[in-house]
């Protein structure tokens, strides 16, 4: 934190003092005042408070429009759609087979020739 000067603290309470019994002569004539509430809490940040609230908008939409205008309001695009599958051919039913041929003579299985 930078050192302060004491003079100019004097300075600065001096004036609060100033300001303080001025606001109080004229509200003893009559005057309402009106003391913005986040002063009592900010003490003097206060009026840099007030200045943030100020320009928080106009900066806030000055560093989005890039943003905005890159994107855009549109949603964000959707994701490609699998290519769709063809219908599964259904099943020939087969008719049963018929059973093997049985042989109509008996075949008898060759001999070896014996030297």
């Amino acid at each position: 934190m930078v050192p302060r000067c004491t003079g100019l603290e004097k300075r600065e309470d001096e004036a609060r003092k100033r300001v303080e019994d001025a606001r109080s002569k004229v509200t003893g004539l009559g005057a309402q005042t009106a003391e913005n509430p986040a002063a009592s809490l900010l003490g003097p940040w206060a009026a840099t408070f007030q200045l943030a609230m100020l320009l928080g908008l106009p900066v806030w939409l000055e560093l989005a429009a890039p943003v905005v205008l890159a994107y855009g309001f549109a949603p964000l695009p959707s994701r490609e759609e699998a290519p769709k599958r063809k219908a599964k051919r259904r099943k020939k039913k087969r008719h049963p087979r018929p059973p093997p041929a049985q042989p109509s003579a008996k075949v008898l299985p060759l001999k070896k020739a014996v030297p």
